[in-house]
């Protein structure tokens, strides 16, 4: 299958891509960054942004589905930026929808996110919930069939700088300690990256477009265990902070809040148990720390 990936440079984009090379399909990227893992695989490469329509359509046409990853996903700054986030992830995505179905492609596939259940994650809830209308719209008008993923919270390798996981490693790495605003009594559900490709990707096989699909693993802890987990991993050589005040945007024991349509949610049969995932995340932020230190 063609297939064009939006945003695979990005922390799951680039998994993603890994899987639709690992299970055969013939693979572009499209993103802004530089790709954050190489492929000789991979078919074609459009460094450009989502703004440039024209630099868009050459690299839709062709293809049979369309991956879109691409999009501002970070709360705090969709909450400090609305009007840059409505346009990143509506607007552009209107134009990129729009191209789908002047090149009649089969099937797009969505990366949206369980906060649009919710009453929290400010504009980028807005923008989640807006985009998921106007896929809908577009089927209804044009008969553009789609796959609306809502991930859980992602961790692993190539983790953006927002990723909590990551960013709570790296401190503790560096410092000796994690710092942490409330009690840690929020409620995740954690899916390994590598995970949530695998089912992303399976999404192209899946028997029946227009559906939203859960996409969370099935390990819910408390943000407090988890970290009590890197610390113990790190031989308890890490103190963990919890600090007056809340995280902004940012639910506690549920996202459910505002219901959408309901989405189904997928389990895979087999998955990355999260110790074992944490220690690879260990491994990965160490290297990057090394690497950031002088004359190294």
């Amino acid at each position: 299958m063609q297939v064009l990936v939006i945003g695979g440079a990005g922390f799951l984009g680039s998994h993603v891509v890994d899987e639709l090379i690992h299970q055969g399909h013939d693979t572009s990227v499209f993103d802004q960054q530089d790709l954050t893992s190489a492929h000789e695989k991979i078919v074609s490469v459009h460094k450009s942004s989502m703004a440039d329509k024209a630099a868009l359509e050459e690299a839709i046409q062709g293809k049979d589905a369309i991956f879109i990853f691409a999009g501002i996903a970070d709360i705090k700054e969709a909450h400090d930026h609305p009007y840059e986030t409505i346009q990143t992830n509506v607007l552009y995505l209107t134009s990129i929808l729009e191209l789908c179905v002047k090149h009649q492609i089969k099937r797009v596939i969505y990366a949206s996110t369980i906060y649009v259940y919710s009453n929290m994650g400010s504009f980028y809830k807005a923008s989640k919930q807006c985009a998921e209308i106007i896929i809908e719209s577009f089927f209804e008008e044009y008969n553009l069939a789609y796959s609306v993923l809502r991930y859980g919270s992602l961790y692993g390798p190539r983790a953006n700088h927002f990723n909590f996981i990551h960013n709570a490693i790296k401190e503790a790495l560096q410092t000796k300690k994690i710092t942490r605003k409330g009690d840690g009594l929020e409620m995740r559900d954690y899916i390994h990256v590598v995970d949530a490709a695998v089912a992303t990707v399976n999404q192209l096989h899946a028997t029946s477009p227009n559906e939203y699909v859960m996409i969370t693993g099935n390990q819910t802890m408390l943000v407090k265990d988890v970290l009590m987990m890197i610390r113990e991993i790190l031989e308890n050589q890490v103190d963990i902070i919890f600090e007056e005040g809340e995280l902004d945007g940012h639910y506690m024991l549920t996202p459910y809040y505002f219901k959408p349509k309901v989405a189904k949610k997928i389990v895979l049969p087999a998955y990355h148990d999260l110790g074992q995932g944490i220690l690879q995340c260990i491994h990965e932020v160490y290297q990057e720390i090394k690497k950031e230190e002088p004359n190294s």
